[in-house]
């Protein structure tokens, strides 16, 4: 047990050092009061009391490059509690004392704890004679040039008697936003923005982070008594100084309880940061006979909110592939619990965003939750080195394709194929706020590309019963509630319709690249047949494509800019932008080929005119040589079709009014952007 004590202690010391004096955090709060709180229970088993124990005092030593303040009287460090019925307990205790000393009822005062650096205000004459860090309690840093940059502390005061007040300097949360804006190396939170301002030994650096302070306690005066928290707040306003709004009066600790629960929800309003709330006895009477111990005032006790920031080690980072392409690096690292659950994951941003936060595996890592709810990496501790660094990816994890650098993102470039970016279309299109596929999942869209082997959207209306028989978690009931929202989705309004088929862009400037490529390839000799049409300015096919068979366009079709821009099935609307070539006419006709939708654009007269293809023919299997030197064979039919839809009930009066008597035509319908 010694041993463990031993260890704790020298811990405990390193970390208040880095924490306190060099303005360099090694581990969060949380960690740090968990070890505390061992090292506190071994000595009360044990009665081992190191002379060197942190328990032994309040904060650090004072900085040697600042000239050391004694204080007139002891700054206290406050007793904490995190649980609702710890809080109650020590209410309990505080009245029993009171009830047997025959002092008054015990009635409290509720207040934030704020999240900053202690500070502590010498005045004497009207006029501010020194300014200090709180340090051991007893003894702090001179800091009164930094101080006086705050332009929430009052040079001059009109009470005129020696007195020290307390406070708490910070930085609000909008001006820490404002500064990380304008500048390269960003700051990574308020409170370490504020202490490493007022350390700083050039008062303009100070000044320039526009700190603020809030003050809430006189901890000595001459010539005047004061009696309650609230004289005391009033006192300390009539004389300039900037005092919280927040102040409430409770008459039992049951309902300082639920006066916290309201503030925790306030919380993320705040342009400050908190981490708990500070209850105190009002009466000051009361306070004096409740005295204190040799670490801590009985009359007061701190809340600690649940922890929103705490330290872990990275284990592994591993990219994932969405919708579009895009690839999102996400952390996965030691468990931890964070503002009430359990952390195990984050996402970072992009390749930059893990370089510049010096992330790597084996990292000790910051985390937070973002508005209490996102986890996010803030950065690696300091001086941290981790085992191994993070390589930026050349290929897809998931189908092995190209990665290419579109500005700081990085993006796989066969949207054709890859198997999380249909998953991530099938899962989109059947959302809430497209088609609404009720219990269609992206859970649901990944298994179906893995096991059914979904290529395409339409490939989801031709499932029968027999194709859901044996996955895992359909059952008959499943089987036929996934088919019925299926079947729903054919009506549906136009809004939700136009919605969904964002599921079914392809990304422009990937088209184009591949087109690039295609070029290239064709000079080398490494690719043969004709282009199958051609990529206007808007993204959308407005030629035709080269026919089966044809010798002026080759025996293969092209593969433009990774995709197979065929459509199916002609319907004739000259009325509607939509023109079809006669089979038996025209260089393509013999062949079988039919040109729809060839006024796409601006002189299209319905929405859809720009999107529609539709042609009798079959082209071909395309055969493309890859980058890499991989054979990749794409099944026309197989990949290309991007969607089959009954355009009927709201579909067809809408989008096609003449069509109106022709409800159950089928339409085989590409977007592309």
């Amino acid at each position: 047990m010694e041993q463990r004590i031993r260890e704790l202690v020298d811990k405990l010391n390193e970390y208040s050092k880095a924490y306190y004096v060099l303005d360099a955090p090694k581990i969060s709060d949380k960690e740090y009061d968990e070890l505390y709180d061992e090292l506190l229970r071994l000595e009360e088993q044990s009665g081992i009391i190191l002379p060197d124990s942190p328990t032994q005092r309040v904060g650090g030593d004072p900085l040697p490059c600042f000239e050391p303040h004694t204080h007139i009287h002891r700054l206290w460090s406050l007793d904490k509690v995190r649980t609702r019925e710890d809080l109650i307990d020590w209410g309990r205790r505080v009245e029993r004392i009171a009830e047997s000393q025959q002092l008054p009822k015990v009635k409290y005062a509720l207040e934030y704890k704020f999240d900053g650096l202690t500070i502590n205000l010498t005045y004497e004459g009207g006029r501010l004679i020194t300014g200090a860090t709180r340090g051991n309690g007893i003894v702090g840093e001179d800091i009164t040039p930094q101080i006086k940059t705050i332009r929430t502390v009052p040079l001059t005061i009109p009470f005129k008697g020696k007195m020290e007040v307390q406070g708490e300097c910070y930085m609000k949360l909008s001006v820490l936003d404002e500064i990380n804006k304008t500048t390269d190396e960003k700051l990574k939170n308020a409170r370490n923005a504020a202490a490493g301002a007022l350390r700083n030994l050039d008062p303009r650096i100070t000044a320039k982070r526009r700190l603020d302070c809030y003050c809430y306690n006189v901890g000595y005066i001459e010539g005047k008594k004061l009696e309650t928290q609230d004289e005391m707040l009033g006192f300390l306003r009539e004389n300039g100084f900037n005092v919280s709004d927040y102040l409430v009066f409770c008459d039992d600790i049951e309902t300082v309880c639920d006066e916290i629960d309201k503030a925790e929800e306030s919380r993320p309003h705040l342009d400050f940061l908190i981490d708990g709330m500070v209850v105190k006895v009002r009466d000051f009477a009361t306070r004096e006979a409740l005295g204190a111990t040799e670490k801590f005032p009985r009359w007061a006790m701190a809340f600690k909110f649940a922890a929103e920031e705490t330290t872990t080690t990275v284990r592994d980072i591993t990219w994932e592939v969405g919708r579009t392409g895009k690839l999102t690096p996400r952390a996965s690292f030691d468990p931890v619990e964070l503002a009430g659950a359990t952390i195990r994951h984050a996402t970072l941003n992009n390749f930059d965003d893990i370089r510049r936060k010096r992330v790597g595996i084996g990292s000790r890592v910051f985390i937070r939750r973002s508005n209490d709810v996102i986890p996010e990496i803030l950065s690696a501790v300091e001086g941290d080195v981790p085992e191994r660094q993070v390589e930026k990816p050349t290929v897809c994890p998931a189908c092995g394709a190209h990665v290419e650098h579109r500005g700081v993102h990085l993006y796989c470039t066969n949207s054709l194929s890859c198997a999380p970016q249909i998953a991530g279309r099938l899962a989109h299109y059947a959302s809430r706020d497209a088609m609404d596929i009720d219990t269609f999942s992206e859970k649901t869209a990944a298994l179906f590309v893995e096991e059914l082997k979904l290529k395409s959207i339409p490939d989801l209306y031709d499932l029968g019963p027999q194709d859901y028989m044996g996955l895992q978690g359909f059952g008959e009931r499943r089987i036929n509630n996934l088919m019925a929202a299926i079947e729903r989705s054919k009506d549906c309004t136009l809004g939700a319709f136009i919605f969904a088929l964002i599921a079914l862009r392809a990304s422009r400037h990937g088209q184009q690249q591949a087109q690039r490529q295609d070029q290239r390839e064709e000079q080398d000799g490494k690719h043969h047949g004709a282009h199958a049409g051609q990529v206007g300015h808007d993204g959308h096919l407005i030629g035709s494509g080269g026919g089966a068979g044809d010798g002026h366009h080759g025996t293969h079709a092209q593969d433009n800019g990774g995709h197979q821009y065929r459509c199916g099935y002609l319907a004739h609307a000259a009325d509607h932008s939509l023109t079809a070539a006669d089979p038996q006419q025209g260089e393509h006709g013999q062949h079988g080929q039919a040109d729809v939708g060839n006024e796409i654009g601006s002189e299209a007269r319905h929405p859809l005119g720009a999107g529609l293809q539709a042609q009798k023919g079959r082209e071909n299997h395309v055969a493309r040589a890859e980058k890499h030197g991989k054979q990749r064979e794409a099944n026309h039919d197989d990949v290309s079709d991007e969607t089959v839809f009954f355009l009927h009930n709201s579909f067809s009066p809408l989008l096609f009014p003449n069509f109106a008597s022709h409800a159950k035509l089928k339409y085989r319908v590409s977007f592309f952007s």
